[in-house]
Order: structure tokens, then C-alpha cells, then sequence
């Protein structure tokens, strides 16, 4: 096989596996779009990890100061 014909279809091979890969990607983009929900706050959950013992004064406290924040829907920009 001569060269240049290896190389033209080479060429070609590259062309088309990057056309298949554009089109695929451009019908792929719009499948995974979720609409945002009205309240983005309304059903999230948030996890607290602790260092040590969860009922140590700090930590009490510090819960606390983030529960009440949570609950008041007021959260700093």
C-alpha cells in the first residue's frame, strides 16, 4: 500500500471519528440539564463532622449557631 494513500486514509478515518464525536457530544449536552428547583435551600442537607466528641461544649454551641441559622433562611452573602 503506498504511502500517501495510507496517509488520505488515515486522514479521513481522523475526519470522520471526529465528526461522530461532535455529533454525539452536541446530543449529549441538553440530556443531562436539570431545572433548578424554585427554592435551591428548600431540600438540602447538610452534614456536620466533628474532631472529637460531638457533645463538647464548642461543638454544642457551634451547632447550634448553625442550626438556628439554617432555620432562619437568613444566610449571609
Amino acid at each position: 500500500m503506498p504511502r500517501a494513500y495510507r496517509i488520505r486514509r488515515d486522514s479521513l478515518l481522523s475526519c470522520l471519528f471526529l465528526f461522530i464525536l461532535l455529533a454525539c457530544g452536541a446530543c449529549s449536552g441538553p440530556a443531562h440539564a436539570q431545572p433548578l428547583p424554585q427554592n435551591p435551600l428548600e431540600r438540602k442537607n447538610v452534614l456536620i463532622l466533628h474532631s472529637s466528641e460531638a457533645n463538647a461544649p464548642a461543638f454544642v454551641a457551634t451547632d447550634k449557631g448553625l442550626l438556628d441559622t439554617l432555620r432562619s433562611g437568613e444566610y449571609p452573602a
